[in-house]
């Protein structure tokens, strides 16, 4: 699906200011002081122009490596529908060690394949399985996973 520019007068208002502090970081409260964009304008403006950026990145061939933690697997995202930076819509619920369906233990990771953009580095012994977070079963699901 194409994606609409930041076109709103709030999109170029913030553009204009961020573009003006380039050289540097700029906090949340100090762009709502700059472009008098109340919160809840401008922190979703934020999202939608970083997720932009993240899509246009990957559509020129970037690659995107999400981890499934904890923070992912107990939030709303791809739930109820699709997130563009998500391959398939996560389940709800998930598969924990010692839950139904699921390993006695927690697993160690296994080492990296070597077309891994991982392959060669080395896993420490600490780093392990115990939930998983789910797709949600769909037709299409081969298609969008590996």
């Amino acid at each position: 699906m194409p994606r609409r520019p930041h076109s709103s007068a709030q999109a170029i208002l913030l553009l204009r200011v961020l573009l003006d502090s380039a050289s540097g970081w700029s906090h949340g409260y100090d762009l709502m002081a700059k472009t008098g964009l109340k919160s809840g304008t401008l922190y979703p403006q934020l999202i939608r122009m970083e997720q932009d950026g993240l899509l246009d990145w990957l559509d020129g061939g970037g690659l995107l490596l999400r981890f499934a933690g904890p923070r992912l697997a107990a939030s709303d995202i791809a739930r109820s529908e699709e997130d563009p930076l998500l391959p398939v819509r996560l389940r709800e619920g998930g598969r924990a060690v010692g839950g139904t369906m699921s390993w006695g233990e927690a697993k160690p990771l296994a080492p990296f394949a070597e077309d891994s953009p991982f392959h060669g580095l080395t896993i420490p012994a600490d780093v392990t399985v115990s939930e998983q977070v789910l797709a949600q079963p769909d037709p299409d699901l081969v298609k969008r996973t590996i």
